[in-house]
């Protein structure tokens, strides 16, 4: 029983896993977050009991049902999100290798206490199991705030190149690494030698993950700055043609008033020339009407005149 409960605490770091997975996604869940935890908390228990059973009862070694499992829980992690899977694989792997590193630590940690201990009590899953989750909790708590801020901010932006998951081959190696560097045997670590080499190894990978992923994160923020400014350009760009494109119509309208000449809403001239003839005839030949009935009035009063000359001579 107590070694059923010792392996399968070995795989209830998926639970700090999962829930650092979703630090950095934590806006783009597709149910609440307390509604994920009420069924989700659950689950994982289950499961890992469920492994730790299978595992003894089978005599099977962890990493037989750990790459399933934890294949498993990814496609768990991608149904609730909704974001791409270039970027859900980039998080999921970025935990995975972490915490293969932090089971190496754990057992070379636990190999040191046990080393010169002949009590049961340090020997086999137990105090591997228990350094192995209290270093994983360890490392969530005093990941929170970057994870929940610096790279949720990096997650979330639109201008993070899809191209980037050619920076999945560092963490696959990693954990690749360290499922090799388990050893067959718990009684290997013991050796000295063999032990010192181990955990040298175990930081110096350690040692990688931290430098790969901090260039990496200075390297997307610059990059997506430097996105932001070009299509901050490309935007004053357009607003500066259009500037260019309202100026001249608006120089062309006045050249067109100061010509007496008017424009229409797409800057194009309308000549008046056949409206000003129009009305050039129509005043000619009111002008006409106007004379001829001044001289229609004015004829008696020419003959009244010659009638009186007539008369008075």
């Amino acid at each position: 029983m107590h070694t059923i409960i010792f392996q399968a605490l070995e795989f209830t770091v998926l639970i700090p896993g999962m829930l650092l997975a979703y630090l950095p996604v934590n806006s783009s869940l597709k149910q609440k977050p307390k509604k994920m935890i009420a069924w989700m908390l659950p689950l994982l228990v289950i499961i890992s009991f469920l492994s730790g059973f299978v595992c003894n009862r089978f005599h099977l070694s962890t990493r037989m049902i750990l790459l399933p499992l934890l294949f498993l829980t990814f496609i768990l992690y991608q149904a609730t999100l909704r974001i791409s899977l270039w970027k859900s694989v980039s998080i999921y792997l970025a935990v995975c290798a972490v915490f293969s590193c932090f089971n190496s630590l754990a057992r070379a940690t636990s190999a040191m206490l046990s080393f010169n201990s002949e009590e049961q009590a340090f020997s086999g899953f137990s105090v591997f199991a228990v350094l192995y989750n209290i270093f994983c909790i360890l490392f969530v708590i005093l990941i929170w705030h970057p994870a929940s801020h610096v790279v949720k901010d990096m997650v979330e932006d639109e201008n993070l190149a899809q191209t980037w998951y050619v920076f999945w081959v560092l963490p696959v190696l990693i954990i690749g690494l360290n499922l090799v560097l388990i050893p067959k045997y718990n009684t290997i670590l013991h050796t000295q030698r063999f032990l010192r080499g181990y955990i040298v190894i175990v930081y110096a990978l350690l040692l990688i993950l931290a430098l790969f992923y901090t260039m990496f994160l200075m390297m997307a923020n610059i990059l997506n700055k430097n996105q932001k400014l070009q299509q901050e350009n490309l935007f004053l760009s357009v607003q500066q043609e259009r500037y260019e494109n309202l100026r001249s119509c608006l120089l062309y309208t006045s050249d067109a008033a100061d010509e007496e000449d008017s424009v229409d809403l797409g800057g194009r001239r309308m000549s008046k020339k056949k409206k000003k003839k129009r009305w050039t005839t129509y005043n000619s030949m009111k002008r006409i009407s106007r004379s001829y009935k001044n001289a229609t009035t004015s004829r008696p009063t020419a003959y009244t005149l010659r009638d009186t000359v007539f008369t008075m001579s």
